[in-house]
């Protein structure tokens, strides 16, 4: 008798649970029809999400940025505007990259940070209403900053307290990518490496950007997504012809008297010769800060090789830095297949400081220093500008630009437009 009233239960439950989730379906289908009718670009983002039920591991909402995960209950306690809010919400962090974005920071506070920035961006456009129901992370001292720059912030002004405290009113579960994620449970399944489904991922959420925002206009699509699809789909000077203007402009000339010129020998005149030294000396460090994967510094060093085996004489000096040097190595051109071989190490924080204190060391002052990186120095500090001829190489979509030297970008995902 005891077990038949238990099953009854268990039934009984089940049936609440398939009722829950049907509410909790009605009132996001309704979320998006009200998105699309007054905010497009919204709409048309939202309906490109598959809505998939989620109560067993989730307590609020997410995004991997194909997906909108939720928990009945939860979304069950908002009213329809605040609903219209979540789904805002988990679309601004795909737009912004949030999921790719974290590196080695600590996932709580970067959280906290994304989470005032979409909030932000979210009451400015009017997307549905801020939630109350639940506690939710809003200040205007943080109007026109990064999550980047409100990280910073909050790690400079806020005591472990005051950040847990915080911690509580983060509106969704942020799903950090990485290749450890359990978040991407299915990926190691598939025939695809990880850095081939971080592309496929950025892709798509690039052609959602591109398609909703044709579709809503300039004038329905809010003005951070639109600096977003003009630095996406900007053309720019290729990142490897720039390189090679680089190196090439490093070859000096000569002149003298130990050789002379024929150019005036029919008016009796000796003139000196042009000597013409080939040699180049490159210094290039490599941020092994977490943010550089195997397959964008393989494909960097590549293009390194294949540009310095150009020259009749080279002195290439590598090395990994993140808060320090790492494997510091010299490839001339009876070593040039190290270059193969070489492996990034490190995984610290960003300080280009190191850099020159390293140089200044070995008294080595480079033709041409070539930093790649991700152009996210901790403490704002970009090290010596007037040390040497610098060339900053950045490997992610961004306007960042150093304050010296000269910047340019590398493409690690191929855009559709």
């Amino acid at each position: 008798m005891i077990r038949s009233r238990r099953k009854e239960n268990k039934i009984f439950d089940q049936s609440l649970d398939l009722k829950s989730s049907e509410k909790a379906i009605e009132k996001l289908t309704e979320a998006r029809i009200s998105l699309l009718l007054n905010h497009p670009f919204f709409g048309n983002m939202a309906s490109r999400f598959e809505m998939i039920e989620s109560s067993e591991w989730l307590g609020t909402a997410a995004t991997d940025g194909l997906n909108f995960y939720f928990n009945s209950d939860f979304v069950n306690k908002l009213d329809q505007k605040e609903v219209e809010f979540l789904f805002g919400h988990e679309i601004l962090h795909c737009c912004y990259e949030h999921i790719f974005r974290t590196e080695n920071r600590d996932k709580t506070i970067f959280n906290i940070a994304c989470d005032y920035c979409v909030n932000r961006d979210l009451v400015h456009n009017n997307i549905g209403r801020k939630t109350t129901t639940v506690k939710c992370l809003f200040d205007k001292k943080y109007n026109d900053m990064s999550a980047e720059d409100i990280y910073e912030d909050l790690k400079k002004n806020n005591t472990p307290k005051e950040l847990n405290i915080l911690s509580e009113s983060i509106l969704d579960v942020h799903l950090d990518y990485s290749p450890d994620s359990s978040a991407y449970e299915g990926f190691n399944s598939e025939q695809k490496t990880f850095a081939q489904k971080d592309a496929e991922i950025r892709d798509q959420i690039w052609e959602s950007m591109l398609m909703a925002s044709s579709i809503a206009g300039n004038k329905k699509t809010p003005k951070s997504v639109l600096q977003i699809i003009k630095k996406i789909t900007k053309p720019q000077l290729d990142w490897r012809q720039i390189l090679r203007q680089t190196l090439l402009s490093q070859i000096k000339d000569d002149m003298s008297w130990m050789k002379t010129s024929r150019k005036a020998w029919h008016i009796d005149a000796t003139l000196p010769g042009v000597i013409s030294n080939k040699q180049i000396n490159v210094v290039v460090a490599l941020d092994s800060s977490g943010s550089i994967s195997e397959r964008v510094a393989s494909m960097f060093l590549n293009e390194i090789k294949e540009i310095i085996c150009s020259f009749s004489e080279f002195k290439l000096h590598i090395f990994c830095f993140d808060t320090s040097i790492h494997r510091p190595a010299i490839i001339t051109q009876s070593s040039i297949g190290d270059i193969d071989e070489y492996q990034i190490i490190g995984k610290g924080g960003t300080d280009y400081s190191c850099i020159f204190r390293y140089l200044t060391n070995e008294s080595l002052v480079p033709d041409q220093l070539i930093i790649f990186t991700d152009g996210y120095p901790q403490n704002s500090d970009w090290g010596y500008p007037n040390f040497c001829e610098t060339l900053f190489v950045i490997n992610r979509n961004t306007n960042i630009v150093a304050p010296y030297g000269i910047t340019t970008y590398i493409d690690e995902h191929p855009k559709r437009v």
